[in-house]
C-alpha cells in the first residue's frame, strides 16, 4: 500500500507519495506489525525478497520481531547524555561564530526534571 497521510508526509515534498507500507503477521496473538519502505521497492519486485529475508529473521531470532530492525532501533535513539554532547558541540560552535546561545526556561526546567 503507498502511504497518504496528509501530516508529516507534506514535509516530504515531492516524495510524498514515495513511501509504502504492509503488515506482517508475526506471531498469532499479536496484532501485525507495520513495515514501511521506499516505493521503490515496489517498482523494482523487491518486496517479496525483503519480506522474505524478514520473515527469515524473525524465525531465527524467535521473538516475532526482525533482529536487524530491533537492534538498529536500539542504537539510533538519542539518549539524554547524547543531546548533552550535541548541545554543548552546538554552543561551543555558535560561540567560535560570535553568536549568543541560552537556553530556555522550558529547556531548563526540564533538563533539571529529567
Amino acid at each position: 500500500m503507498i502511504c497518504m497521510r496528509n501530516d508529516i508526509l507534506e514535509s516530504y515534498g515531492p516524495y510524498r507519495d514515495q513511501v509504502a507500507f504492509c503488515y506482517l503477521q508475526t506471531k498469532a496473538k499479536r496484532p501485525p506489525a507495520r513495515l514501511e519502505f521506499p516505493r521503490w521497492m515496489i517498482d523494482e519486485g523487491l518486496v517479496e525478497p525483503v519480506m522474505d529475508v524478514v520473515r527469515a529473521e524473525i524465525i531465527a531470532e524467535g521473538s516475532g520481531y526482525p533482529y536487524a530492525i530491533e537492534t538498529a532501533d536500539a542504537v539510533s535513539v538519542i539518549t539524554m547524555q547524547d543531546r548533552s554532547e550535541f548541545y554543548a558541540h552546538f554552543q561551543e560552535f555558535l560561540q567560535r561564530q560570535g553568536v549568543d546561545f541560552t537556553f530556555s526556561n522550558k529547556s531548563m526546567s526540564k533538563s533539571r526534571r529529567r
